[in-house]
């Protein structure tokens, strides 16, 4: 469908709406109601033309317009109607069992009449309109754009044209609601498959043009039973009215599922207010026409009170609904007030359903007054529990909804960097990326407050912890750039924190303080994105994000307080254990270079030198003693120096060697079999001599786990897994003959062996 068919079709639906409302416009009422089957006349409405005559309810009208009543059933057109002021129309009535000939002269329309005439039509043109905006409208590129537009078209077409076909031809009357229940009713579910515009289900879509179909005919099919078991064509007309409201209630409930199950899985915030604007239309239209059919089971006096359009112009919701949320850029405030209309329409049918059935039960027979008491009464608490029930889905208020989501996800993280970008994260989305900036104290020891970060703004990189002490002194979270200047006005401050309060931008600080109130965190908030002022609920809901932040702030400033405590302990450690090696290394060099290599050995070379000299056998045999004992404290120191600092410890390259050690030691202790596995077995690869030394320890405690746990294993494996490459990391794993994993250790990749 091109875009010059469609404006020329949408411009002859006006023309025929305008012909319509010019043609209908002077048509008076004649002030009566009947019975559409048997013809008897129901309701004279007071002042009117039929109570100046003398009609009265019970009379039957026997012919009207030059026809007989059964004539008016079967014929498609009853004109002449009497289109001018003072037009005679001559009827005659049936008063008992007598027959009497009455006429009467057309006056001008009455106020009521003419109000329901203006908003059928306001609803017509308002369908019109927007299938015209939304036809035409450049985002208007698909073809299915295209056909939701002209939907839009074709209703409000024959909602100005059952006007007219209502008082001139039943027959006319029943094809339109036809065409409205079997086509136009399921057309309003399907179209919302292809507006608003968003990535759907690709099963979705492929069953959406099979069960259109099935629907439509079977609303035909239900159509057709309707009429050709009427008794007459008034009779088929009354069925397809029914018909009607039941099918477009079901068409709007359907609407509604069809959009809250779509809308799980859109993604942009402009869609999803959308689809929750479309759906909260059609439950409020659903809402509206169920109260009027309770109210008119429990009370039809009121169908003479009630205005007839009223139940059609309700349903100018929808279009309206489509119209703003294509046209729209912001659909925010609309989206609240809708949100909080549908609550109270839901509200309201609540209390008439209750009331309603005390009513046709009997359990409450009382005036009109005291029933609208009890609705008054009942409203609060129903409002209350369905805002309640309702919170979540297309009733959900979203506006909160990213400051809700980062106060929780604020719990789940400890690292300080994380919870800022978080925090202002949350706030971005809220406001539309506003103007924001966060300085955060680093040490709990520390006097000065740092930019974290800031978006939009230009701020001075370090306040004092001074100055944010004096702002959490107010008790509130968040102080407006006027409570501050006038709070810090007398106070001394330097020029950064001078820059800081009156910048342009800063419409108001916040403080994120501990429970002892020390300041942990300090917000500079500026303008929203949108340009929309600050309200009292943003505010309330930031100070509640502050709160979340608080204790955010205070868990992370204890855990960065505690791994400061552990990384110095750490360090303690390391540099005590630096200095007991050193201190072993230095120990072992000395034994090594002054006893062994010094002492001991002089001692062994005079020993062999006099044992040479002696020629006494009694005295060379003692020093060939003393000299073996020698030899043997020497080996002796030998070894304790190896234990001491392996002489492997030095080499790069060694680890097998002190792994090897490490093995030979546990299988002389244990007296089992203990092997060294290397994989692959020319892999080595060079490895810190501290990092050597650290596994070395290890692995000597996790032997000897094993040889005390190992109850019954046959002989324990050390396997030795090189890297194979730069991101592969060093594995050390323990296992046992006849037992289970007994110990695992791997070294990091990112750490340098070498």
């Amino acid at each position: 469908m091109s875009r010059s068919f469609f404006r020329l079709s949408t411009l002859l639906a006006l023309l025929s709406l305008g012909l319509v409302l010019v043609t209908l416009w002077p048509l008076p009422d004649l002030g009566f109601i009947t019975d559409m089957d048997t013809g008897t006349i129901t309701q004279v409405r007071p002042r009117s033309i039929a109570e100046a005559v003398g009609l009265l309810p019970g009379d039957r009208v026997m012919s009207i317009y030059g026809y007989t009543w059964h004539e008016i059933n079967t014929r498609i057109s009853l004109l002449p109607l009497p289109w001018q002021y003072g037009t005679p129309t001559e009827m005659i009535i049936e008063r008992g069992s007598e027959s009497r000939q009455v006429v009467l002269y057309a006056g001008p329309p009455s106020t009521r009449v003419q109000i329901e005439k203006l908003l059928r039509f306001f609803t017509a043109i308002v369908c019109w309109g927007t299938g015209y905006l939304l036809g035409t409208s450049p985002r208007a590129d698909t073809r299915q754009q295209r056909w939701v537009a002209l939907f839009w078209v074709l209703l409000g077409l024959t909602i100005g044209l059952y006007q007219l076909a209502d008082l001139a031809s039943y027959i006319l009357a029943v094809a339109i609601l036809w065409f409205q229940c079997t086509l136009l009713a399921p057309l309003a579910v399907g179209l919302h498959m292809w507006y608003p515009s968003r990535p759907l289900a690709p099963a979705l879509r492929k069953w959406t043009a099979p069960l259109l179909l099935v629907t439509m005919l079977s609303l035909q099919f239900t159509a057709a039973a309707q009429i050709s078991t009427a008794s007459s064509t008034v009779v088929a007309f009354e069925r397809m009215l029914r018909m009607a409201l039941v099918t477009f209630i079901g068409s709007f409930l359907l609407s509604w599922g069809l959009l809250a199950y779509t809308y799980r899985t859109a993604v942009v915030k402009h869609v999803r207010r959308q689809i929750r604007l479309i759906g909260l239309a059609c439950v409020l239209v659903a809402c509206w026409w169920v109260q009027l059919l309770i109210v008119f089971l429990i009370a039809p006096d009121l169908t003479a009170v009630i205005p007839a359009g009223i139940t059609t112009i309700v349903a100018a919701a929808v279009p309206l609904a489509y119209l703003a949320s294509g046209v729209s850029a912001d659909l925010m405030r609309l989206d609240q007030i809708a949100r909080r209309v549908v609550i109270s329409a839901l509200a309201g049918l609540m209390v008439i359903g209750v009331v309603g059935t005390l009513v046709w039960t009997g359990l409450l027979n009382v005036a009109p007054a005291t029933l609208l008491i009890v609705a008054g009464a009942l409203y609060w608490p129903c409002f209350q529990l369905i805002e309640r029930v309702l919170s979540r889905g297309l009733l959900a208020d979203e506006r909160y909804e990213a400051m809700r989501q980062t106060a929780a996800q604020l719990s789940q993280s400890l690292d300080r960097t994380t919870l800022v970008r978080t925090f202002l994260s949350g706030l971005d989305q809220t406001f539309q990326h506003p103007r924001l900036a966060l300085y955060y104290l680093e040490d709990d020891k520390d006097e000065t407050l740092y930019l974290a970060e800031a978006r939009r703004m230009e701020l001075p990189p370090t306040v004092r912890l001074a100055f944010a002490a004096a702002l959490s002194d107010a008790g509130h979270a968040l102080l407006s750039a006027s409570e501050v200047q006038r709070r810090l006005g007398h106070q001394p401050l330097v020029q950064a924190e001078v820059d800081l309060v009156f910048h342009p931008d800063m419409l108001y600080l916040g403080v994120i303080r501990s429970a002892g109130n020390q300041p942990l965190a300090l917000l500079v908030l500026g303008p929203r994105g949108d340009y929309d002022p600050y309200r009292e609920a943003d505010r309330q809901e930031i100070s509640h994000l502050l709160a979340a932040a608080a204790l955010a702030f205070a868990n992370s400033a204890s855990y960065m307080a505690a791994l400061k405590a552990e990384n110095d302990t750490r360090k303690t450690l390391r540099q005590a254990q630096d200095i007991r090696q050193r201190t072993v290394a230095e120990v072992a060099r000395t034994i090594h270079d002054d006893i062994l290599n010094g002492t001991l050995l002089r001692n062994q070379r005079t020993l062999r030198a006099l044992a040479e000299r002696i020629n006494d056998r009694w005295a060379r045999e003692k020093l060939q003693q003393i000299s073996e004992e020698e030899r043997a404290t020497s080996a002796n120191l030998r070894y304790f120096c190896e234990r001491l600092e392996p002489t492997a410890m030095m080499d790069p390259f060694g680890l097998e060697a002190n792994l090897r050690q490490c093995a030979e030691d546990a299988e002389e202790l244990w007296g089992k079999p203990v092997r060294l596995e290397l994989v692959p077995e020319d892999g080595a690869v060079p490895v810190d001599v501290n990092i050597q030394h650290q596994l070395v320890l290890i692995t000597k405690e996790a032997l000897t786990n094993a040889i005390t746990h190992a109850r019954g294993a046959t002989a324990i494996t050390m396997r030795l897994c090189f890297p194979s490459g730069p991101g592969e990391p060093l594995m050390l794993r323990i296992d046992s003959a006849g037992e289970p994993l007994l110990s695992s250790l791997t070294l990091s990749p990112g750490l340098r062996y070498w």
